[in-house]
């Protein structure tokens, strides 16, 4: 059996917001398991872009989502651009600090942004 690449970032977070359920925690830890199941996928593809040509990594950080943006920036093969990095020095915002705390500690702060830190 073959399996194909998965070619959209909408497959982790865009299509689990479509069912109307209630917002509970039973309901978020299902959805945080079915997102760490795509990205534990084999065939997936952490570069993957969707229709707003957003990263899977994109995502994760506009949407806070710490647990997400680690699993990814701890891969080798993830890409880091540099805008994204610099939008998040600069934002001041508490949460967008934890996550530039995640890429010092994994080492993806690019070299033209290791002097605003």
């Amino acid at each position: 059996m073959t399996s194909t690449p998965v070619t959209k970032s909408e497959g982790i977070f865009y299509q689990l917001e479509l069912f109307v359920w209630p917002q509970t925690a039973a309901w978020e830890e299902f959805k945080t398991q079915q997102i760490f199941q795509y990205l534990d996928a084999e065939m997936f593809d952490h570069n993957v872009k969707n229709d707003n040509d957003e990263s899977v990594l994109q995502v994760a950080i506009q949407k806070d989502r710490l647990d997400v943006v680690e699993n990814l920036i701890k891969r080798s093969n993830i890409r880091v651009l540099d805008d994204d990095v610099r939008a998040l020095i600069v934002s001041g915002q508490p949460n967008k600090s934890k996550i530039v705390t995640l890429f010092k500690k994994y080492k993806k702060i690019p070299k033209a942004l290791k002097g605003l830190l």
